[in-house]
Order: structure tokens, then C-alpha cells, then sequence
């Protein structure tokens, strides 16, 4: 494949976290690489608190994407698609 090219997609829900937990999910992505560059669209409402709005980052691997909230305790379940491309 060269740099650009579509790799794989996947959709799952980050749960919630109680304190002192930070939610992550890994979705299963066929073809994601731990180099590839991840598009995340989160489709639900993005939860915030007195801290603040969360936030998400997403690490690759192989054939799974890992995506985590920026901090502890997150109050609903938020539900993420993501999408993987090759890298330069």
C-alpha cells in the first residue's frame, strides 16, 4: 500500500469510568498498522464536567486502534468510529 491508502475501520463505545479510572476500548481495525495515522469521529455527544470537555487520543497496532479519554472519570459511554491510513 502507499502513504494515504485506506487501511481499515472500526466502531466501538469508550465506556465509562468510575474515579481515579481512565476509559479506553481497543477496536478491532483488520489491517491497521502501529504506524498508520487514525481518523476518529466520535458520534456521540462528548461529555464534560466541572474539569472541563474530555478529550480522546488514538494509538494503532496491529489490527486494533486503542483510544483513551484525556482523564479520569468519564460520565457516559462515548461512541467512536475510527478509521486508519497508511503512512509516509
Amino acid at each position: 500500500m502507499a502513504a494515504g491508502d485506506y487501511s481499515g475501520n472500526g466502531t466501538d463505545s469508550i465506556p465509562v469510568s468510575g474515579p481515579g479510572d481512565i476509559s479506553t476500548v481497543e477496536i478491532t481495525c483488520t489491517g491497521a498498522t502501529a504506524t498508520d495515522v487514525v481518523v476518529l469521529n466520535i458520534q456521540s455527544a462528548v461529555p464534560s464536567d466541572v474539569n472541563g470537555t474530555f478529550s480522546f487520543y488514538a494509538v494503532p497496532g496491529t489490527n486494533i486502534v486503542t483510544v483513551t479519554a484525556s482523564r479520569a472519570q468519564l460520565p457516559t459511554a462515548v461512541t467512536v468510529d475510527v478509521m486508519t491510513f497508511k503512512s509516509a
